[in-house]
């Protein structure tokens, strides 16, 4: 189907893909609605505020490039007629990822310490921003957000670009964002 552009409704890949999208849209909004509610460190709760703007941005920049314009759902349901979200168009889904991102940039830091790597930080979110923009075509914000990650001290180039595909190298310095994968009980 997809060498010959006959992509059907019923797609496993593409059902997953949607379903595992909303999944991770309906976490990060349950998280945006409730972080604010929880007595905790103010650092903390606008660190993980940040976190779950930047996933849900990260999705839905993800799902309107494969779908175009998508169902925009902000908050979580507890109505099942609520579920009947229609489509939105493209340009308001762009509007909510940017929106999102530029929340996430201001809360965000620029580095982990090693066990936390994976997580989003500002220069994931500046990238990511960065990429929405080439997508719109707005070239000097693209250069801009570029721009800016490459100013966060965190980041460089390996003298030798094979040093970044080294297994000892991962998460280096030329890495702005990985998802972390488990395996065998083991992070890796």
């Amino acid at each position: 189907q997809f060498d010959r552009y006959t992509l059907q409704a019923n797609n496993n890949y593409t059902t997953h893909i949607w379903k595992a999208s909303y999944d991770l849209i309906s976490k990060a909004n349950l998280s945006i609605d409730s972080i604010p509610v929880i007595d905790m460190d103010e650092s903390l709760q606008k660190r993980l505020l940040g976190e779950a703007k930047f996933l849900r941005a990260l999705t839905y920049f993800n799902l309107v490039r494969l779908f175009g314009g998508v169902p925009l759902v902000l908050h979580p349901e507890t109505d099942i007629d609520a579920y009947l979200v229609p489509r939105a168009e493209a340009e308001q889904v762009y509007d909510q990822i940017l929106l999102d991102l530029e929340d996430a940039v201001a809360s965000l830091p620029s580095s982990y310490g090693s066990t936390d790597k994976g997580r989003a930080t500002r220069g994931a979110a500046l990238g990511i921003l960065s990429k929405v923009y080439l997508t719109l075509q707005e070239w000097e914000l693209a250069a801009e957000m570029a721009g800016k990650v490459m100013e966060i001290p965190v980041y460089g180039l390996w003298e030798d670009f094979t040093d970044n595909f080294k297994e000892g190298n991962k998460n280096g310095k030329e890495s702005v964002f990985e998802v972390q994968f488990q395996s065998e009980g083991q992070a890796e």
